[in-house]
């Protein structure tokens, strides 16, 4: 199984970021509605999965916000759109520039690796 692993803090938490070969990516996610995802994120476990033929800073950027609101419980609210998009704009009018420094920063480190295991 080719795959990578990365340790981040983020939200004060220890994450694991796991970067994986298309065929480690499909043995770990066998389920029908993985199949065609570039990445998953499991908040609980607090792991991302990104597969490396489809490793881009818009999947890392992705899949942090997922991240990040898996703190406010946001997946189990019962929310309008325009909730949804008011606490969107408000976390990134606070937090979006962090957001995308942090992103960017576990992109670089983890691209080369991704190229590696694609080539």
């Amino acid at each position: 199984m080719r795959q990578k692993t990365f340790h981040i803090k983020f939200m004060g938490d220890d994450w694991k970021l796991i970067l994986q070969s298309d065929a480690a990516f499909s043995r770990s996610h066998p389920e029908p509605e993985s199949a065609d995802a570039t990445a998953l994120t499991d908040f609980s476990a607090k792991k991302i999965w990104f597969r490396a033929s489809e490793f881009t800073l818009y999947h890392v950027i992705h899949e942090l916000i997922h991240a990040r609101f898996g703190y406010n419980c946001l997946d189990e609210a019962s929310l309008s759109h325009d909730q949804m998009e008011e606490i969107f704009a408000k976390y990134m009018g606070e937090h979006g520039e962090s957001h995308l420094k942090t992103s960017k920063g576990i992109f670089r480190k983890m691209a080369s690796h991704a190229e590696k295991m694609v080539g």
